[in-house]
This record gives structure tokens, sequence and C-alpha cells, in this order.
């Protein structure tokens, strides 16, 4: 005999909702035939939190047998639905049929008419005080029920300005929310000592790396939408988000923060230093070069004297430095700010596909995206348009976005109005308990359509072309000449659980062209891939990681084909993300004018900048292994833990760009610590703190040795490698 059939969940709740349903029809045509005629019916005097239980249970009266009646005579008498009685209602089916779907009108309900027994007609349901009710002895610790008034604006409370009750009507909301993110970097790099070095007697190539930077990104965002905030999708959104940057950095090599002698506060031929003090010829605007007419200095130049006539370093100081220090003039310290409209985008929505909220929207303006779990491709925010939605219950959901890119600064990366001459086409479409349940699939295209253009940062460094190989001239003017790139990314990623391993993958083919690569000093086609992979395992509150990363490599130069692989504007959460030594920093390549890597990015590009100059498929490429772990210590408190090795898939493009024949492949060992802290247990205060570290190994040590031979003379650490390079990061944010 086999077991009894449980009942279904839906059917159980069917019943339920047609009992309550026949129930209220009954009572109010009970009350209409006089049952209980003679006995009005009384609400409760107090709040009482049983409302089962009536102060006067006489005067309530119902008839001793009550036969249901049809469930559209019951509608008919009540006048509205419930959200269940809407998924079976047979009038919604028909409509489901004929693939339109509409929100049900009410005529009685606004009537003040057809409403349940003992209830009481409101015109604005946000009018209504949530109720007083005090259940402890303390009323201090009754933050939620005392509050009975819409405040104007307050983190916890109901309030006006963040989208509890309407600004307008019964449907338009706001939402202003502020955020200030500051963070404080300490770190090594390899750099140049310059022409001219900050101290005197280094004959070494390379300097001191050591850096410190702080900056503090301001931001306010407002929303302004119409719509049933989470019941359903809005029907439309206007969002802006304003931020303010301000980033100060020094350095203690010259030439790192601008290539102009006279400083990074020298833009233009307005700014022509003073010389008079020290008796040299003064600048002209026409031309800063010395002068070789007659005449001489008139004092020796010693910045170490204190007398106004031969003190130079005065001249030399940055704005904002209060003390005389070699290691602190206008080439070795910047500071600078810039406002910038980092998200301006209308969202629309387009139509409701089923009743259960599958729909269609678009946006137009400056809006952020990312095009897959972790950010590997693309992770911007710039001036586009974008048709989403969803299907099949929410399982499917899809993206089409454009995007016209607008152009970087220099110094926060911020977003300007200036175009970039960049069009980027992104499609991509999710599939959740693909396969299995809780593990999403993701397939998607990018194509990146970068013109050929000509660009020098706010520092006055060319970035578009890449100043690497060959640089092609225009015959006019000597001036470089940029070039068209097409790239093209197919992508198959994937997110969530199989069983217990957590799982989160990613593989892309790029296929393109690049018309002329400097490096390659030709036109080549593009053919490269990628691949990630992170398996991790809960238990308890600690979760244990294994990962993998592999970019391919350009084995050959200049055979036309650009095997290495590049992104368009990648940002990656992966081996540690910001804590991480090789993941965060942009290590230049000695001797050239592009980076061995950019900063957040784990690829080995050889580019310039990630954000103003363009991808470069002709690159070393890299494979990475790691493992590490995530800690929850306490709900406030949360460690990090990684150790990574570093590998390079191929080395030859590396030698050909350096001209010289060693360069191994191994370029070090990667370890980071960092904690998250919320001492609230929200998200509206959080400090987190890390340190990475990186040891160098053979192929660092090639790339990066500083002179082979000492140097009589000089200190005895001509030709070692710093053995360790760090960083220590700390950072605050606030959240309202």
């Amino acid at each position: 005999m086999s077991p009894p059939t449980p009942p279904n969940i839906f059917t159980l709740k069917r019943l339920v909702a047609l009992s309550c349903v026949a129930w209220a029809a009954a009572s109010t045509a009970g009350d209409s035939q006089g049952v209980g005629a003679g006995k009005p019916s009384k609400l409760p005097p107090v709040f009482n939190p049983d409302p089962g239980a009536w102060n006067d249970p006489s005067s309530q009266t119902v008839a001793d047998t009550v036969s249901p009646p049809p469930l559209a005579e019951a509608i008919r008498t009540l006048g509205r639905l419930t959200p269940i009685d809407i998924a079976r209602e047979p009038l919604a089916a028909k409509e489901r049929a004929s693939g339109e779907f509409a929100a049900h009108d009410y005529p009685l309900a606004k009537e003040g008419r057809g409403l349940l027994n003992l209830s009481t007609a409101v015109p604005n349901r946000w009018a209504v005080p949530l109720p007083h009710w005090q259940r402890y002895l303390d009323p201090s610790i009754e933050t939620p029920y005392l509050q009975e008034k819409t405040r104007l604006w307050h983190p916890y409370q109901q309030s006006r300005l963040k989208g509890d009750v309407p600004i307008f009507g019964q449907d338009i909301f706001t939402n202003i929310s502020a955020k200030s993110f500051t963070f404080s970097e300490f770190r090594s790099l390899p750099v140049p000592s310059g022409v001219s070095t900050v101290s005197p007697g280094r004959s070494e190539f390379f300097g001191n790396g050591n850096q410190s930077l702080i900056s503090t990104d301001t931001s306010v965002a407002i929303d302004i939408f119409k719509g049933e905030t989470s019941f359903k999708p809005v029907t439309w959104l206007l969002r802006l988000n304003v931020v303010q940057n301000n980033n100060w950095i020094r350095t203690r090599e010259n030439n790192l923060l601008n290539p102009d002698p006279r400083g990074s506060d020298v833009q233009d031929t307005n700014g022509v230093p003073n010389t008079s003090g020290f008796g040299a010829f003064p600048g002209s605007t026409g031309s800063f070069n010395p002068t070789i007419t007659a005449g001489s200095f008139g004092s020796t130049l010693n910045p170490a004297s204190s007398g106004t006539s031969g003190n130079v370093l005065d001249q030399l100081k940055n704005q904002g430095v209060t003390s005389a220090s070699s290691n602190q003039t206008r080439y070795t310290y910047r500071q600078k700010d810039k406002l910038s409209l980092q998200e301006a985008f209308l969202e629309i929505h387009l139509r409701d596909l089923s009743d259960n909220y599958d729909f269609i929207s678009s946006r137009f303006g400056i809006q952020p995206f990312s095009s897959d779990f972790r950010g590997f491709v693309f992770s911007d925010s710039n001036l586009g348009a974008r048709v989403f939605g969803n299907a099949s219950n929410n399982k499917s959901q899809y993206n089409l976005l454009y995007f016209k890119m607008r152009e970087k600064d220099t110094y926060s990366e911020l977003n300007t109005f200036d175009s970039r001459q960049q069009q980027v086409f992104i499609a991509n479409v999710y599939r959740q308990d693909f396969l299995t349940k809780g593990y999403t699939a993701q397939l998607s295209f990018h194509a990146n359509l970068d013109a050929d253009s000509t660009k020098y940062d706010r520092n006055g460094f060319l970035v578009r072309p890449a100043p690497l190989g060959t640089v092609p001239q225009n015959e006019a003017d000597g001036s470089p000449l940029g070039h068209d790139l097409q790239s093209y990314y197919l992508g198959w990623t994937g997110d969530g659980h199989i069983g217990k391993i957590n799982i989160n993958h990613a593989f892309y083919q790029v296929l393109g062209r690049d018309e002329f690569n400097q490096l390659a000093g030709r036109s080549v086609s593009i053919n490269a891939q990628m691949a990630a992979l992170e398996l991790s395992v809960d238990k308890d509150w600690v979760r244990w990681k294994f990962s993998g990363f592999y970019a391919s490599g350009d084995s050959n130069p200049t055979d036309g084909v650009a095997r290495g692989f590049d992104s368009i504007i990648d940002n990656p959460v992966f081996f540690g993300g910001p804590f991480s030594w090789y993941a965060r920093e942009g290590i230049s390549l000695p001797g050239t004018g592009v980076n061995l890597k950019e900063r957040n990015s784990l690829v080995p590009s050889l580019r310039t900048s990630k954000t103003q100059g363009q991808s470069n498929f002709v690159n070393p490429g890299v494979w990475m292994i790691g493992a590490g772990t995530d800690v929850d210590v306490t709900p406030k408190f949360r460690a990090f833990g990684n150790l990574n090795y570093v590998h390079l898939a191929e080395t030859a493009a590396v030698k050909y760009a350096l001209q010289t024949d060693k360069a191994r492949s191994d370029l070090g060992v990667d370890a980071s610590v960092g904690v998250k802290y919320r001492p609230f247990l929200t998200e509206n205060v959080i400090i987190s703190a890390g340190v990475g570290l990186f040891f160098p190994g053979g192929g660092y040590r090639d790339m990066y040795r500083q002179n082979t031979v000492q140097v009589p003379g000089y200190d005895s650490g001509s030709g070692k490698v710093d053995p360790c390079l760090y960083n220590a990061l700390l950072t605050l944010t606030l959240n309202y």
C-alpha cells in the first residue's frame, strides 16, 4: 500500500483564499439581510495584538451555516482581488492567452463600497500611521514602533526622502543617498630614477619606489521614480549621481607625475617660473629653453642655501607644501580634484510580459554596467543605451547595450564630457538553475570598436597611440598617428554552486583586427583566449577557495597574429581583489612608455592606460594559481587571506619590447591579508584594511634588475632587486 500523497501547496493556498473570500461575502450578505440586526459591530478601542479577540463578542453574529458563493460572485461583491486570486482567475488566464496583461481596476473600492466588514476606506494609504505599540518597559528600545509620523529624512525610520512615502500623488517617490569613500595607500613599485634624481649620488636606473596616496570620492545621488516600490518594476526612474574626487600623491623620484621638468603644476605657457631670485635669465612665454644671449647666472644654484638669492627650492615647492624638503617639491608631490557626473540616466518601463512581472525596460544616459560576474572584460560607468528584462518567471535575464565612450580624467579616472571615439556593444543572457539548481550560466558577446585617435593625458604623457616599438607619424607635422582596433569577444561564465561546491568560472575567445600594432610594427589579426575558475567550500564560518586564471600570450610578436588576451575596461574581483599587490598595482615596463600591467587588472597587456589607452593583444599573457580563505570571525568582522603564484605565459613580447634575450617567465609570489569591519552591523560605516606583499621571481628580476655591475663610489646595493614589494591599504566608507 503506497503512502498517501501530501496535498499540493498551491491547492492549500487556493482553498484558504477561497474560504476567506466566501466568509467575507457571506458576512456582507448576512448584514444586509438583518443577521445580527440591532447590534452594530464595534472596532476595538485600543490596539490589540490579537485582532480576533473583540471586546464585545455578542456584537458579532454569524449564521450557523454559510454556503460559499462562486468565486466570480464573491469578486463582484467585494470589488477587488487578492494577488493569489489574480493568478487563478479565468479572466487573467484569458489575458495571458492573448499576450496582454493589465492590472485590474476596482471601481467599488474607489467609491468606498465593497469593503470587508469592520473596515474603513482611507483615500491615502500612505497617511495611515503605524500603530503605537509598547512591548517593553523601557521605551528607548521601541524605535520601530514609537514613530507614528513620517519624517522628512531618517536612515532607519519612515522618511520622505528615502522612498518610504510618495512626494507627489500616490506613486512618485524620491530617494536621496550620499556616500564618502576614502582610501589611503602606501606602496612600493619599480620606478625609474629619472634624468635628474631627487637624491644625489644615485646612479641606478631604478630609483626609490616608495609612494603614498590618499583619495576621497564624495558622491550625492538622487532617484525620482514612479511605481509601486518593491511590488513591481518602476514605471520610470530618473537618477543623477555627482562625484567629487580629491586625491593627493607623493613620490620619491622625479618625472613620475609629469614629464615636464618644471613640475606637475605647470600646464601651459602662463606659468613661467620666476628665476630672478638666483640671477638666471627670466623665462619667456614663447620658450622655456635657456637663452644664449650675453650674460650669466648671478649666483650659485644651491638648493640648500638659506639665502633668498640662492634658494631654488622655494620656487620648486608645490603650493601647500610648508617645509623646504628636496623630497616634497612640485616634481614629487601632486594634489588634484575633479567634479564629475558619474550617473545620469532615465529608465523607462516598456512592457509587462506576464502576471509574474516578467518585463522589459530601457535606460538612456550615463550608467554603470559590469558585463559578467567578476568584471573580467567590461566594468565601467559610461554614456550609453540599454534594453534589459527577464522572462520565464525571472529564471532568465538579458541585457543589450551600446556605449559611446567618454574620456576619463587622468588623476581620478572619473568621466569627462569629451568623446573617446570608441564604441562598445554588449549582449548577454543569464539562465538561473541551468542544468542543476543553484547554478546560473551566462552567455555574452562584446564588440569593441576603437577608432584611430591621438591622446596626451593631463600629465603630458602620450597614451594613444602607445609609445612602444614603431609609432607612425604625420608627414606634415610629425605628430603620432593613431590606428583602428576592432575586437569581438564571445564568453561563457557561470556562478553558483553544484552540491556543496561553490563555483565561479569564465571563458572568453576574442577575435578581430588591429590596423597597426606598434610592437609588431604591422597590422595583425587577433586570436586570444582567457579562462578563470574559482572553487570554494563553506565550512561553518570559513570559506576555503582555490583559484586559477589564464590569459593567452603571444609567442611571436611579428608574425601577424596577436595571441595575447586583453580586456576592454576590466575591474576583476579575483585573487584577493583590492588587498593583492599584483591585482591592485600598476607596474611600469622599464625603458618604455607602457605598463607591464594596469592598476586593478590581472592581464599583463603592455598598454599605456586602462582607461585612456587602447587594448593591446601583442602581450606576454599570464597564468596564475592561488588559494585563499574568507573568515566570518563575527557578524561585524570578516578576515581575508590569499596566496598566489604568478607566471608569464610567454616572454617573447617582453624580450622584444626590452630588446633583450634574457627574460624568464616566473614573475613571483603574491600574498595578502585583509579585514573588513562593520561597527553597526550595517553598510552605513565600513572600515577595511589590508597588506599585500610581492616576492619577485626570476622573470621579475630579469626585467627590473637595476645595474648588474657595481659603480665605484656609489652604494653597495647596485645590481640588486628589492626582495619584497608591498602595499598597505586603509579605507573608510560612509553611506547614507
